[in-house]
């Protein structure tokens, strides 16, 4: 990969549709697919999608009085308040190798910036609320979360959720995720990907890149 700048930016304007379910209720939380997110920048490609509230639930199990074992949804705290924002992340390159830490990717939506949250991490916080019993949340974060420092390289992609929690804003369209890289002879760089929640459509821009990878 050709990353020569220490200051580098790439801008996707892509854009999701957050619908609200409307019409007759139903017995559970029911599966959702959102517009797939793609990010091409040299020969880093990298996808992105949205997982709902509904899915989170549908996928993980839900939380109430009783027991916490979904560790991506409802965050029971009012004081130290969290909003989750889960997306399924997938890496690849053709050539070149991509180091990924998750301190160093970001979610920004209003004025509430935070990084991608780690196993340990997640398991802390709902510690308090579980007393660290609940063995299904660990196997969940186990079995779907990146862990917290990743390389990608030819033949070697990678998947898994990133996950957000930070007291976000409810309202609001406009979000970013951004990534900052490095290569392992020393290079790196930043990837900002501006994302827009719509109610009632899915915007019909194509990404448009900037910067050094725009070449």
């Amino acid at each position: 990969m050709n990353l020569k700048s220490h200051n580098f930016h790439v801008i996707v304007l892509v854009a999701l549709t957050i619908a609200v379910l409307a019409g007759c209720s139903t017995a559970g939380p029911q599966p959702r697919t959102y517009e797939t997110i793609e990010l091409d920048a040299a020969d880093l490609h990298i996808e992105l999608t949205y997982v709902d509230d509904e899915t989170i639930e549908y996928r993980h199990g839900r939380n109430d009085s009783r027991r916490n074992v979904n560790p991506y949804y409802k965050f029971p705290a009012v004081i130290t308040k969290k909003n989750f924002y889960v997306f399924e992340f997938s890496a690849a390159t053709a050539e070149s190798t991509v180091n990924f830490r998750l301190e160093d990717i970001d979610f920004r939506k209003g004025l509430v910036n935070g990084s991608a949250k780690s196993i340990k991490y997640l398991l802390r916080i709902w510690s308090h609320y579980n007393q660290g019993q609940s063995q299904m949340m660990t196997n969940t974060l186990e079995d779907t979360l990146l862990p917290p420092e990743f390389s990608v390289s030819p033949g070697n992609p990678v998947s898994g959720y990133l996950a957000f929690a930070e007291n976000y804003p409810s309202d609001g369209k406009e979000a970013e995720i951004s990534f900052y890289l490095t290569t392992p002879n020393g290079e790196s760089g930043r990837l900002a990907v501006p994302i827009y929640f719509y109610e009632d459509r899915v915007s019909d821009e194509l990404p448009v890149n900037t910067g050094i990878f725009s070449e």
